[in-house]
């Protein structure tokens, strides 16, 4: 795998455990931290769900090399692309459903590319790099969750 690819994926967490960080210890800025991991967990999800678009243009490319026919699917896209903006919605309901849709959200998208876009598609060591984001994006919103 590209090293920028990782790095640039370790560096995405900073903001994750940094809201999360400065919700616990600056309560007085508590507002403005979960505001911060909000809209930023929105955004990653927005730019993930967006990065399937690119996998479903990949996929005529790599079929045409002689690889196994599969499909993302732009349905499905669009449909990881709406979970941001239910997100948003749940987060002018109730902050705790928020956090909770996003946190399943991280996980279900994690898992509908493993079962669905093929290795050979993917950078190599991609997956495990997944891994590790996902599930450090996860224990931040379940840390925040515990905080709400």
């Amino acid at each position: 795998m590209i090293a920028s690819i990782r790095v640039y994926g370790y560096f995405g967490l900073i903001p994750f455990i940094a809201s999360v960080l400065g919700y616990y210890l600056y309560p007085l800025y508590s507002g403005v931290m979960l505001g911060f991991f909000m809209l930023y967990s929105s955004i990653i999800l927005a730019f993930l769900a967006g990065s399937l678009w690119a996998f479903e243009l990949a996929v005529n490319r790599h079929k045409e090399k002689g690889g196994k026919p599969f499909r993302v699917g732009l349905s499905v896209a669009i449909a990881f692309s709406l979970l941001p903006i239910l997100a948003y919605g749940a987060s002018l309901w109730s902050l705790h459903i928020a956090v909770i849709v996003q946190m399943t959200a991280f996980v279900l998208l994690f898992v509908w590319e493993g079962r669905h876009i093929q290795e050979e598609v993917m950078p190599t060591g991609y997956r495990s790099l997944r891994a590790v984001l996902t599930v450090v994006v996860t224990l931040c919103h379940g840390a925040l969750l515990f905080g709400l």
